[in-house]
C-alpha cells in the first residue's frame, strides 16, 4: 500500500488538476513530467477526479516491465482504499494492465474477446491511461503506431460513450518536433503523418518529384545535429499552438526527496587483444566493407564492451563497498553474453531485464547486479535498492538514455545520490591515449540530441496549480 501523502502532496494535487483540465479539453493529453515524480499516482488522481462527476472506467496500457513490477496495481489498490471508490478496469486480452501488442492481437485474432471489449466500452465513459506514451506514438511512421491510432479511431466510432487518452512520459521527444506528429494525429488534428506534412511543411507536395525522399525531407526540418529549421514550416507557430494545447509539462517543484544523479566518465585503455580487434574493425569501416550499419555497430560494440580491461573495470565498480545493486545498461546481445560469461566465471550472481529474461522481478535480492537492455528495460521498471548505474555503451536514442537515468532515482528512496559511470574506451594513438572515435561519436550524438530536445521541451513548460472542483462545471457549461 502506498502512503496516502503520495496522493495528496501539493505536487500531485497540482499536477493532477492540470492534467484533468487537459483531459476535459482534448481527445489526447500528454503529461510530461520527470522520471520518479509519480506519474502513475497522478493518473489515478485524474481518474478519481473524473469519477467524482460521473461513472468512469479506466483502461491501462503499459510496458511489460511496468506490469511485472506491479506499480499500477499498487496505485489502484491504494486509491480505491483512500477514496472509497472502485476502479472499474477494462481488461485487454484478459489482462487488467494490457500491452499494445495484446490489444492488437485481440482485435486481429480474437474476435469474441474484441466484441466483449467493445461492449464494455459502450457501458461507460472511459479513460485510457497509456504509460510511456513515446513507445507507442512518438514515431508516426511505424506500422505498430499507425495501427494503434487506427484502433483508437475504431473504438471512438463503435462506442457512443466518450473515450479519452492520458499519455504519461518523461521523454516525449527524441528528434524534437518530428516526434510530435503522432501525438497530433491521435488527437485528431491531422488524419495521418502525410496529412501533416502536406499541410505544414514547405515544398512537401512536390518534394518527391524533385528527387527527395522522406529522410531527406526530415533532415531539412531537423538537421543531423537535431536543430529545428523553422523556415521549413508553413506556419510554425500554428503547429506549436496545437501542441501546447495537448502537451501538459508543468513546472512542478519537487516537494519530496528523490536522489540526485551524478556522473563520472571512466576512461579505460583497451587490452592488447582488444586493440588488435579494434584496428581490424576500423580498417573494415574505412574500406566500406560493411554492407549494413547494424553489422558494423555490432562488431564495434562486441570489441569495446567485451574487452578484458573493460569487463575488469565493470567488476571493480560492482565490487566496491559503496555500490549496491548496480544496473548495467547495454544495447546488443553480444554485450549481454560477454557480461554473463564473465560474471559466471567469477561466480557472481546477477539478474536480467531484457527480451530473454525478467528474472529480476521474480528473484531479486536487492544487492546483485542487473543487466538491463535499453529497449526492454530502460523504461518503466523501478530499482529502489540500486545506487549505481554503469553504461557499457550508449543507445542511439536520447529517450532510452534519459529513461535509464530514472530506473534508480525514485520517490521514496533513502539515498541522496546515484552514481552513473559511463565507460569511455581508449586506444593508443602515437604517444597518447585517445577516446575510440566510434564510442566518442555515440556519446557526442546523445549530448547533441539532449541539448536540442531540452530547448524544444522548454517551449511547453507551463504553470501548475491546486485543483478547483468548480472547473468541471465551468468547462461543461462552455
Amino acid at each position: 500500500m502506498l502512503p496516502k501523502e503520495y496522493f495528496e502532496d501539493p505536487l500531485t494535487e497540482g499536477v493532477a488538476f492540470g492534467a484533468f483540465e487537459h483531459v476535459l479539453d482534448n481527445r489526447f493529453t500528454l503529461l510530461k513530467l520527470p522520471v520518479g515524480y509519480g506519474k502513475t499516482i497522478i493518473s489515478m488522481q485524474v481518474a478519481n477526479r473524473l469519477a467524482k462527476h460521473g461513472k468512469i472506467q479506466i483502461m491501462i496500457i503499459a510496458p511489460k516491465a511496468k506490469r511485472l513490477d506491479k506499480s499500477f496495481n499498487e496505485a489502484i489498490e491504494s486509491c480505491e482504499k483512500y477514496y472509497g471508490i472502485e476502479m472499474k478496469i477494462v481488461k485487454i486480452n484478459n489482462q487488467e494492465i494490457g500491452t499494445f501488442a495484446g490489444l492488437n492481437v485481440m482485435k486481429t485474432k480474437k474476435p469474441e474477446l474484441w466484441k466483449e471489449f467493445i461492449e464494455e466500452l459502450k457501458k461507460e465513459d472511459t479513460l485510457l491511461i497509456l504509460d510511456e506514451t513515446h513507445m507507442q506514438l512518438r514515431d508516426a511512421t511505424k506500422t505498430a503506431n499507425q495501427n494503434f491510432r487506427g484502433i483508437f479511431r475504431t473504438l471512438a466510432e463503435e462506442s457512443d460513450k466518450e473515450l479519452k487518452i492520458l499519455g504519461l512520459t518523461a521523454t516525449p521527444f527524441d528528434t524534437s518536433i518530428l516526434d510530435t506528429v503522432g501525438y497530433l494525429v491521435l488527437n485528431g488534428d491531422y488524419t495521418s503523418r502525410n496529412d501533416f506534412y502536406k499541410k505544414e511543411i514547405v515544398g512537401y507536395t512536390n518534394a518527391f518529384q524533385r528527387g527527395l525522399n522522406i529522410t531527406d525531407i526530415n533532415h531539412m526540418i531537423v538537421d543531423r545535429e537535431f536543430k529545428i529549421h523553422g523556415e521549413m514550416f508553413v506556419d510554425k507557430i500554428r503547429v506549436l499552438k496545437k501542441l501546447s494545447k495537448i502537451i501538459y509539462a508543468p513546472d512542478a517543484p519537487r516537494t519530496f526527496h528523490i536522489p540526485k544523479n551524478e556522473f563520472k566518465d571512466v576512461r579505460v585503455r583497451l587490452s592488447d587483444e582488444g586493440l588488435e580487434k579494434l584496428a581490424h574493425v576500423e580498417k573494415m569501416d574505412r574500406q566500406k566493407a560493411y554492407t549494413d550499419n547494424t553489422t558494423k555497430c555490432v562488431d564495434y560494440v562486441r570489441t569495446l564492451t567485451t574487452d578484458r580491461n573493460v569487463l575488469d573495470k565493470v567488476i571493480e565498480i560492482c565490487q566496491s563497498s559503496k555500490t549496491n545493486q548496480p544496473l548495467i545498461f547495454y544495447n546488443f546481445d553480444v554485450t549481454l553474453q560477454g557480461l554473463k560469461d564473465e560474471f559466471d566465471r567469477r561466480g557472481m550472481r546477477h539478474f536480467e531485464v531484457n527480451g530473454h529474461s525478467s528474472n529480476y522481478f521474480e528473484e531479486n535480492d536487492g544487492k546483485s547486479p542487473v543487466f538491463v537492455q535499453y529497449l526492454s528495460g530502460a523504461t518503466a521498471f523501478e530499482s529502489k535498492a540500486s545506487n549505481t548505474s554503469i553504461y557499457l555503451d550508449l543507445p542511439a536514442s536520447d529517450i532510452n538514455y534519459q529513461q535509464s537515468l530514472g530506473r534508480n532515482t525514485r520517490r521514496g528512496q533513502k539515498i541522496d545520490t546515484v552514481m552513473n559511470y559511463i565507460i569511455r574506451p581508449e586506444k593508443k594513438e602515437g604517444a597518447m591515449d585517445v577516446l575510440v572515435p566510434y564510442a566518442k561519436k555515440q556519446y557526442d550524438r546523445i549530448v547533441s540530441k539532449n541539448k536540442w530536445n531540452k530547448l524544444f521541451e522548454n517551449i511547453f513548460v507551463t504553470r501548475w496549480g491546486k485543483y478547483d472542483e468548480k472547473i468541471f462545471e465551468r468547462r461543461i457549461s462552455k
